[in-house]
């Protein structure tokens, strides 16, 4: 259940307010190196972030526009 007094505001009022999509093994890399999943552009399908996304992402690398597959 979503709380919505100013106690629930805190930490989740800097995160994006976008849906991020990414497998549970993403989120847990992301989340060990310190990263926002909401700062990541994802290209997998449907704008997924993949490992990769993760990794070049920590490497301070953009995303590669040509390694996006075609929908």
């Amino acid at each position: 259940m979503m709380r919505s007094d100013s106690a629930s505001v805190g930490s989740a009022g800097a995160r994006a307010d976008r849906r991020v999509h990414a497998c549970p093994a993403v989120r847990k890399r992301a989340r060990l190196l310190g990263l926002s999943l909401a700062a990541i552009c994802g290209s997998g399908r449907e704008g997924r972030i993949t490992p990769a996304d993760v990794a070049r992402y920590a490497a301070g690398g953009a995303p590669d526009s040509e390694t996006r597959p075609a929908d």
